[in-house]
């Protein structure tokens, strides 16, 4: 607490922006009248315990060094090694997606609770480190216009803010949007899913991306085709290099 302001248990508004300041009242009134619940078990007071976040099972190595598959051993995944990506540089994901995270982000991501982006971008933020994050800004996969008004926010944008705050690196919302609507991917294959978001995406900024390295972040990644995709209109604009970093990633089928 700081030494100026003992009793004061909100920053003093000369600190930080009034509407940020009236968030944070607003919100701590709203943990005081409907104490937030963890996403994970229900558990009351936190939206993320300790308990279910030491339950995610982080990515560590052995993975596809391209797009950062689990694998049993090796370097490279089949998919990688046929040349899966062509615009992609390199993918990563902080954690497999499997229980109880999987369920975490279905809240996060079709339940409207929007401020489970905060803990979840920390924990990508601790997965990695700040030297692999060589980049000039972070783009967030862009949703059609139509989605995002029917789900009134854009979770991988959400994300792309906590990590982009927690190692100051520019967030670019405007670089890049999604200009046709594309069918749920969830039942298709890989072949299917790189042919339904082909050209679903047009980078609008050209002068802005050209020459420089890009991060690519989203919620989840099953093929990486989305982030292909993406990658392919940044890179026809002219961008030097294109990462990807997920949340998740589903493990070895």
């Amino acid at each position: 607490m700081h030494p100026e302001y003992p009793r004061d248990p909100l920053p003093p508004l000369p600190r930080i922006p009034l509407l940020r300041w009236l968030r944070l009242y607003v919100d701590a009134w709203l943990d005081v009248l409907f104490p937030p619940r963890c996403a994970g078990c229900g558990a009351i007071g936190t939206l993320l315990c300790d308990t279910c976040r030491a339950r995610f099972r982080p990515i560590t190595a052995p993975y596809c060094w391209r797009c950062g598959q689990p694998l049993p051993e090796g370097t490279l995944c089949g998919p990688c090694a046929r040349g899966r990506f062509v615009h992609l540089d390199m993918a990563r994901a902080a954690a497999v997606y499997v229980p109880p995270l999987r369920s975490i982000v279905h809240t996060f991501k079709y339940r409207g609770n929007t401020r489970l982006a905060e803990p979840l971008a920390q924990y990508m933020a601790r997965r990695v480190r700040r030297e692999a994050l060589d980049v000039d800004f972070i783009v967030p996969v862009p949703l059609h216009r139509d989605r995002q008004r029917q789900r009134g926010y854009n979770q991988a944008e959400l994300l792309a803010r906590g990590l982009g705050a927690a190692f100051d690196i520019p967030v670019e919302t405007s670089v890049l949007a999604r200009v046709r609507a594309t069918p749920p991917q969830v039942t298709l294959g890989l072949r299917e899913r790189m042919e339904n978001v082909k050209g679903a995406f047009r980078c609008v900024e050209p002068a802005r991306v050209a020459g420089k390295r890009v991060l690519l972040v989203d919620d989840v990644m099953t093929t990486g085709s989305t982030l292909e995709a993406c990658a392919a209109a940044l890179k026809e604009a002219g961008t030097a290099q294109v990462w990807g970093y997920t949340l998740a990633r589903p493990p070895l089928s």
